[in-house]
């Protein structure tokens, strides 16, 4: 979405004439589906229900959106991936405190 056009049509103006499942379908068409693999491999067992990686693929995909929308409006490229990155390392710092938490579930 490097292209600011392609960001607007996609982002901003499609919505207003597609279908919400049309809309849908494009997310799906573009990586929904990998997303919620990957979150499915990132998790702990216990927080990967269908509903848990539905909801956070839907709410990372609106934040790729976002960032992609603040690029196409001549915002800092780097900051809006510096903020991405940030919730991508939050992602990992969670995955990788998963077994301290797990300890001290079982210590409770």
């Amino acid at each position: 979405m490097a292209d600011g056009g392609r960001a607007r049509i996609l982002l901003r103006e499609a919505p207003a004439v597609l279908s919400t499942a049309q809309v849908l379908a494009l997310s799906e068409a573009c990586g929904a589906k990998e997303l919620r693999e990957g979150l499915l491999a990132a998790l702990d067992r216990r927080r990967r229900s269908h509903a848990v990686v539905h909801a956070l693929a839907a709410l990372l995909s609106a934040a790729f959106d976002r960032a992609a929308l603040m690029i196409a409006n001549d915002e800092d490229p780097a900051t809006c991936r510096a903020a991405m990155d940030i919730v991508g390392d939050s992602l990992e710092t969670w995955k990788a405190a998963a077994p301290a938490r797990r300890r001290r579930r079982a210590v409770v």
